[in-house]
Order: C-alpha cells, then sequence, then structure tokens
C-alpha cells in the first residue's frame, strides 16, 4: 500500500507537469545493474528509492545531466536531492502515547535492513532509555515488513512462554495487522490484554478488525515533493543546487490501544 500511494502522488505531478512516469522495481538489481537502466532509459531525470545507489554511481549519474531526487535519503548536491519523513519523531511519538497509556513492558518489530527501519528503532530505544525502561530482547522481532512474517514471529514467540509484553510496536502497519492477528489467534485480546501501534497509516487501517492507532507517514506528501523538487532541478536555468526536504509525521488515535492493566 506505501508503494501504490507513493507511485500515484508521483504519477499525478508527472501529468499536471506533462511528464511521463517510468517504474522499474530494482529490488533484486545491483548498483551498477541500476546505473545502467538509468542511463540507458533516456530519462530526464530520476526519483530513487533504493540505499545502495550510492557514491561513485550517483556522481556518475550526475555528469551526464540527469537530476535525480532520492526518497528516505538526507542527500543534495549539484543536481541532487533528498525527501524523507522524520522516522525518528514518529516512533518517538508512538512510544510516547503507550508510555502515557502506563505500559512498560514494550516490544518492537522490525521491518528490512533499512535507514527508515534504523530510525524508526533509535527513536523507539530512545524513548524507552528517556523513561528508564528496560529492552528485552525476547520481544525485539523481526518481520521485513510483511504481514504474514510478523505473525508467525509473533505466534513463535508467544509459544515460547516468555512474559507477554504489555505492548508492540510495529515498523508499519502491515506487521502490526499481523501481530494483533496472532494474539488474537491465541486468545490474547487488543487493546484488553495488548496495544499495538502500527507505522504509516495505510488505506485499510482504519477499517481492520481492530482499528489500528498508527503514526501517519505523509506518504502523498512525500511523493508530490519529490516530483517537484525533481521538476525544479529540470526547470532550472541556473543554480541547480540540491535540498533536503524533511517531512513530519502525525499521530492517528484509533482503538489499538488502551490503558494499562496489571496481570493477575
Amino acid at each position: 500500500d506505501f508503494y501504490n500511494v507513493l507511485t500515484q502522488a508521483i504519477h499525478l505531478q508527472c501529468k499536471l507537469n506533462n511528464y511521463m512516469l517510468n517504474i522499474y522495481v530494482s529490488n533484486d538489481n545491483s548498483p551498477d545493474e541500476i546505473y545502467r537502466m538509468i542511463i540507458a532509459s533516456g530519462v530526464a531525470g530520476a526519483i530513487i528509492y533504493h540505499e545502495d545507489l550510492t557514491g561513485d554511481y550517483v556522481k556518475r549519474i550526475a555528469t551526464v545531466n540527469i537530476p535525480m531526487v532520492f526518497i528516505d535519503r538526507n542527500s543534495k548536491d549539484k543536481n541532487i536531492s533528498g525527501v524523507l519523513v522524520d522516522d525518528k519523531l514518529g516512533a518517538t511519538m508512538a512510544v510516547d502515547h503507550l508510555i502515557k497509556l502506563g505500559h512498560k513492558r514494550i516490544g518492537y518489530i522490525h521491518g528490512n535492513e533499512t535507514g527508515d527501519d534504523k530510525h524508526r528503532f533509535q527513536g523507539y530505544k530512545e524513548m524507552m532509555e528517556k523513561n528508564n525502561l528496560p529492552i528485552d530482547e525476547d520481544i525485539i522481532l523481526r518481520g521485513y515488513y510483511e504481514e504474514a512474517l510478523a505473525y508467525s514471529e509473533m505466534r513463535s514467540m508467544l509459544s515460547s512462554g516468555i512474559k507477554l509484553p504489555d505492548a508492540m510496536f510495529c515498523a508499519n502497519d502491515e506487521m502490526a495487522w499481523g501481530c494483533i492477528q496472532a494474539l488474537q489467534d491465541v486468545g490474547i485480546k487488543v487493546p484488553e490484554d495488548v496495544s499495538v501501534i502500527g507505522y504509516d497509516d495505510s488505506t485499510l487501517s482504519a477499517y481492520y478488525g481492530v482499528p489500528l492507532t498508527t503514526v501517519h507517514s505523509p506518504i502523498v506528501e512525500m511523493g508530490s515533493a519529490s516530483a517537484n523538487e525533481l521538476f525544479r532541478l529540470l526547470n532550472s536555468e541556473g543554480d541547480k543546487s540540491g535540498t533536503v526536504t524533511k517531512l513530519s509525521p502525525t499521530m492517528v488515535y484509533r482503538s489499538s490501544c488502551g490503558k494499562h492493566k496489571e496481570r493477575k
């Protein structure tokens, strides 16, 4: 859902500015393959959401006068800009909400080993440390941003006999749905027994069986800002200096979180 919303926002701005959008899925491509793909495609400019395309490859693309805007990367140079969301702030707000509800034993479900997950986990850790709350590695899981994997990880944790967490903070909404389903399948109620928070505020988050409290990531704004910044670089006759745009997330409060209740 994240990529669907993001690409729709980029496509709309391309249409309004009389550009055609080509989408290349590059998950399994090496940086060299991505570099060659961009050069061979004949595009006027590129919006890039890929952490491994760095250093020399970026400089080589810039030298052939193809402006680039990196999503979720703090990058700027001549013909290079970045647009990102303050994911650390989003995670800080999520954990702060759980702590204010009285939760102390708070777990985390990682996504992929990417910058956005790194910043979300950093925000989680800093809020736990700030409030002198222990971080228990037994309730730190990895779901790779997928509902099914988060479900499987959560079920394994629940069957291990470790102490139940008060709450789980998940690095995206899909993993939060998997977490909730795993809890419910073994008779644990959300939010009465365990509170769950997601991240992104995906389209279906409000309509899930337990409407999901989540961090709203400004995905539409990120897509629009990325496209418009690319058009600025393309159409600028003078200064081609890049910029970094950092967008702020917000909390969306629904039904998947409740006040902490002491267990017998």
